[in-house]
């Protein structure tokens, strides 16, 4: 067989078989083209396992990878979340957006069909203790999109195609669809591209599954763990927020004292208000919603004070500190939480020594600011964390407690986002890429980013209000 020659495949089971002869095998073993050699290419994996297991050259074909099978190859990482789950480490690319020919395509003659309708993905257990060389291959399944979800994904597709057939290709945006997005590629010095219906150029973006959809598809095929079903066929038909609105219509106006009764909920935590929510829906924990997860959508009790203010700002998960400084705020958990995460607000104002449900907010914080002030944030932390200047004095409290002060970005620094103690107590530690110069510690207590109360009061109308 010629080199550049590519292999026939006759059945899944050919795949397979090839597959499990790698389980266990490092990446560095199978790259025969040094492809390890070039760390800034981030599709090194997939060629490695494409040239190292499969036998065969990498290329850029419209057409899917083991083409008389109709299967496209992926190779993602997953990584252990801190309850000690299974999840995605980024979103799953599919293909470039050419703007021009997506604007012919429907999505039933489009390349992209071919590309996702069956995929072969390939995990590798990410670890940032070890060199990507040492990463090994943990499993593999053969997914095929669930009629219902395909049913979404093509919605999806018509949404995306929809704004570049109106010259609207610079407004896209991920938080406009529910599983599949046009998530953009490269960093901010990425040149931008031309659009068929506009003299306006636009962001290079590429078709992707979200991450949060990634993980149940995984959750899926290697746990064999359904996810809970709310909106059934419903999901598909009619758009989420009519979905939402109408069932929580029969609440609307009345108190949390009155809530609680008729939804059998105690207690007055805002752990008890997001109890209470999930109640209106009939199910323990609304979050866990199959079309809540897949779509990644947050439910949130969100509690307004008589003078218009609220105590609680919104956490985003705990970060390692070397995740930080090792990648691209692009390549970032807390980029593509933010960029694909849509929060929906169960807002109660607080009167007359109760609270009551006022109404809901749907809310994706828009591009422009995670591209801004989410970027200056991140930057902000990196250079703190490079540096090694992370303590930056002690403070000592009337009860004789001491504590540690940093120099990580506070609120007073950004309007928008700030960095935050996440760890159950001071024990509660990760890893410093650089041993604080101050104190010579090699770990620090445990931080996550916090989205700012002050900013949602803005957001949700409550800017400038004053106690009557």
């Amino acid at each position: 067989m010629s080199e550049n020659k590519k292999p026939e495949y006759n059945s899944v089971e050919e795949l397979f078989d090839l597959l499990a002869k790698a389980y266990g095998h490092t990446f560095g073993e199978l790259d025969v083209n040094r492809r390890l050699d070039t760390p800034k290419n981030k599709g090194k994996f997939g060629h490695i396992v494409e040239e190292g297991v499969f036998k065969y050259p990498i290329n850029s074909s419209p057409k899917a990878d083991f083409d008389k099978l109709g299967i496209e190859l992926k190779v993602t990482a997953i990584r252990i979340n801190k309850n000690k789950e299974v999840a995605a480490k980024e979103r799953l690319s599919i293909k470039t957006i050419d703007y021009e020919t997506l604007a012919k395509q429907d999505f039933d003659h489009s390349d992209l069909k071919e590309k996702m309708e069956k995929m072969l993905i390939v995990l590798y257990k990410f670890d940032d203790k070890i060199e990507e060389k040492d990463y090994k291959i943990k499993g593999s399944f053969l997914n095929i999109i669930k009629p219902e979800d395909l049913v979404v994904i093509k919605k999806d597709y018509a949404n995306i195609r929809q704004y570049i057939l109106d010259g609207k290709a610079e407004e896209l945006h991920e938080g406009s669809t529910k599983y599949l997005v046009a998530a953009t590629t490269g960093g901010k010095n990425e040149p931008l591209v031309q659009q068929p219906f506009s003299s306006v150029l636009a962001k290079k973006r590429r078709f992707a599954f979200k991450q949060s959809y990634l993980n149940e598809v995984i959750k899926e095929h290697i746990f064999h763990k359904e996810g809970m079903s709310f909106f059934g066929e419903d999901f598909a038909k009619y758009p989420f927020e009519y979905l939402i609105n109408e069932k929580i219509k029969p609440y609307l106006g009345k108190s949390f004292s009155e809530l609680k009764k008729t939804l059998n909920v105690e207690g007055n935590s805002l752990q008890d208000f997001n109890r209470l929510v999930s109640r209106m829906f009939g199910v323990k924990n609304i979050n866990n919603a199959e079309e809540i997860k897949k779509g990644n959508y947050e439910v949130k009790a969100v509690r307004i004070e008589e003078n218009g203010k609220m105590k609680e700002s919104i956490s985003f998960p705990y970060f390692n500190f070397t995740d930080i400084v090792e990648i691209k705020f692009e390549d970032s958990n807390f980029y593509c939480t933010l960029i694909q995460k849509t929060f929906i607000f169960f807002i109660f104002e607080h009167k007359n020594d109760d609270y009551y449900f006022k109404r809901i907010c749907f809310y994706k914080i828009p591009e422009e600011i995670i591209e801004t002030e989410g970027r200056k944030v991140f930057d902000e932390l990196k250079k703190v964390l490079l540096s090694g200047n992370i303590v930056s004095g002690f403070k000592t409290y009337k009860n004789g407690n001491t504590v540690r002060l940093n120099n990580f970005p506070k609120m007073k620094n950004n309007y928008y986002f700030h960095i935050r103690p996440h760890g159950r107590d001071g024990n509660d530690v990760a890893i410093l890429p650089v041993p604080d110069k101050l104190t010579g510690v090699k770990a620090y207590t445990k931080q996550c980013f916090w989205l700012h109360n002050q900013y949602l009061l803005d957001v949700l109308g409550y800017k400038n209000k004053k106690k009557k």
